[in-house]
């Protein structure tokens, strides 16, 4: 699948991002100037021995697996191997991964923490593209289950540190 000609097929007005290539979407963040929350990282899981599931998350957060667990009915979940995911995703550049579960054979789970802005952006079919969408374009064109399953990391690399002075 070519991103592009998808979100057009799908009259999605979207805008492509060229940039260096991004070995994470913390990276693409930094690379496009765009707060973490509002790009997108996707993870595929594996439920149970024949579902798959494609998570979609701000790249801030991280996959609370026994909540997202618990949302799916109690499945066994665990992350695909990257054999899996380059077979699933085999148009795709070695571990790029859009957000198009549907697409792949995959249902589609988004984070609502996601929605907290207007747009959202994406991975393309490489490391070097992502795309800008409307979120609400995206969960029309998509129809993905919308819930909770995630959780902010303890400490972000971007906060500051602090040592409180000890008073004497």
């Amino acid at each position: 699948m070519n991103v592009s000609k998808y979100l057009t097929t799908h009259r999605i007005d979207h805008e492509l991002l060229r940039h260096r290539p991004a070995g994470s979407a913390r990276e693409t963040a930094e690379l496009l100037n765009t707060p973490e929350e509002q790009v997108a990282k996707t993870v595929l899981l594996r439920a149970g021995d024949f579902a798959w599931v494609l998570a979609v998350l701000p790249a801030d957060r991280r996959i609370d697996l026994a909540r997202l667990a618990r949302v799916l009915g109690g499945c066994q979940l665990r992350l695909a191997s990257e054999e899996e995911v380059e077979a699933r995703f085999d148009d795709c550049e070695t571990g790029a991964v859009p957000p198009f579960g549907s697409h792949y054979g995959a249902t589609t789970i988004v984070d609502h923490s996601l929605g907290r802005f207007e747009e959202m952006v994406f991975e393309g079919n490489t490391y070097r593209e992502s795309y800008r969408v409307r979120f609400d374009d995206f969960l029309r064109m998509e129809g993905p289950i919308v819930t909770e399953f995630t959780t902010a990391p303890a400490c972000s690399h971007r906060e500051p540190f602090y040592r409180a002075a000890r008073s004497a």
